[in-house]
Parts: structure tokens; C-alpha cells; sequence
């Protein structure tokens, strides 16, 4: 998600992560006996994380955040549906834009158009 540079990008990780724990929650916690499961079967060192997180790129045009979060296979798309309305609301009470690579012209000269009659 770009976030214009004018913006705070901490409210809006915040919220990111406000949006995606709330949608996620009984997903986490199915998810947990699973890891801990795969852990002991693997030996790996530390469970995996389950929790959402937010990562942060700088670009010549915005930050860009881009949101991890766990979900259902066949839900994927209800989850980010819901989420992307909720983090939405949350950014534009926030007063946060969505930043894009799109100009606006702010001054165009007159033009002048000239027909010629045809008889």
C-alpha cells in the first residue's frame, strides 16, 4: 500500500495491523497448535510467527507498506475484501491518503480550434 511521504506512516501501520489482527484473531489461534506441531516434527529453533505484520520499503514516489497476515485458503479473498473496507475507513479517519502516480495538470493554455466552412 503507498502511503504518500507527507503522511504519518506509523498511524498507518497501525491501523494495518489494528485491521488485520481483529479479521484474523481465530485464525491465529487455530493456527498455533499446528506450528508448535510442525516445530517439534522439524526441530526448528523458534515457531513461526502468526501475528500480522507490517513491512516497510522507502520508493522515490511513497512509502510503501505491505501487510503479512495469516488466512484461510478458501477465504482469502472474503478476508482481504473486508479488511481493505476496514483499513480504508481507518485511513480516512486518519486523514491519510493513499499516495499514486497520478498528475493532475493545473494549467492548460487556451486553445483555439478553427473549422473551415465547406460548401
Amino acid at each position: 500500500m503507498p502511503i504518500r511521504y507527507a503522511d504519518d506512516y506509523r498511524t498507518a501501520e497501525r491501523i494495518l495491523l489494528d485491521v488485520a489482527r481483529r479479521h484474523t484473531e481465530t485464525i491465529m489461534e487455530e493456527a498455533r497448535p499446528s506450528l508448535d506441531k510442525m516445530r517439534e516434527k522439524y526441530f526448528l529453533s523458534e515457531t513461526p510467527s502468526v501475528e500480522p505484520r507490517v513491512y516497510v520499503r522507502l520508493t522515490d514516489n511513497w512509502t510503501e507498506l505491505s501487510l503479512r497476515f495469516m488466512s484461510r485458503v478458501h477465504q482469502a479473498r472474503a478476508l482481504k475484501d473486508a479488511m481493505s473496507r476496514d483499513i480504508l475507513d481507518g485511513l480516512n479517519a486518519a486523514h491519510i491518503g493513499i499516495a499514486s502516480g497520478t498528475y493532475a495538470i493545473v494549467e492548460v493554455p487556451a486553445l483555439e480550434v478553427r473549422t473551415t466552412a465547406t460548401s
